[in-house]
């Protein structure tokens, strides 16, 4: 495996009025690169709406009251032997953590706990249904039927890795018999 960095480039155009060419990337250093690569990806800029704010329901963020917590990352695949050209994928980053655990698993397993209805929310109040609780009972096995606030949840899976670890492969199982 090969993996190649590129730098930005910029274009500096004499006539305002011609035509600029086509360019598949933002990389430069000329179109080997571009041909002997099998993939690839290029980040996407970070906007204002790709923050992870502590609440979410408040849309502006403020060091004291509402402190950004993490961001979205985005990755364009702007080159790839199958059908994920101009596919963009995103990921949350959580910030303040060392160690190469950035990247938070924690808020993707939440999403997806909500997504196939293990857990559902009503005002602050997150109810855990019993089907999954059976299905954690190795992992968690005094996981409460009821916690108030989603910080609650994320805790409840950062601190008990075992759980954490559990819901991946559960997931990663799961989603790949899917497709």
């Amino acid at each position: 495996m090969a993996i190649f960095i590129s730098q930005v480039r910029a274009d500096i155009k004499l006539d305002p009025y011609t035509k600029a060419p086509i360019r598949q990337t933002s990389a430069t250093g000329g179109n080997a690169l571009l041909h002997f690569a099998n993939y690839i990806m290029e980040f996407e800029p970070r906007f204002k709406s790709d923050l992870i704010l502590q609440n979410p329901s408040i849309k502006q963020p403020d060091p004291k009251t509402n402190p950004i917590i993490g961001h979205w990352a985005k990755v364009t695949i702007k080159k790839s032997p199958n059908e994920k050209t101009n596919n963009t994928i995103s990921y949350p980053i959580r910030y303040g953590r060392v160690g190469g655990k950035s990247v938070w698993v924690e808020k993707e397993l939440v999403d997806l706990l909500y997504m196939w209805e293990f857990v559902t929310k009503k005002g602050a109040w997150i109810t855990i249904e019993e089907e999954f609780r059976e299905l954690v009972e190795e992992s968690a096995p005094d996981l409460p039927e009821k916690i108030q606030g989603e910080a609650n949840l994320f805790k409840l899976i950062e601190d008990n890795e075992a759980l954490c670890a559990f819901l991946i492969d559960y997931f990663k199982t799961n989603i790949a018999e899917l497709v």
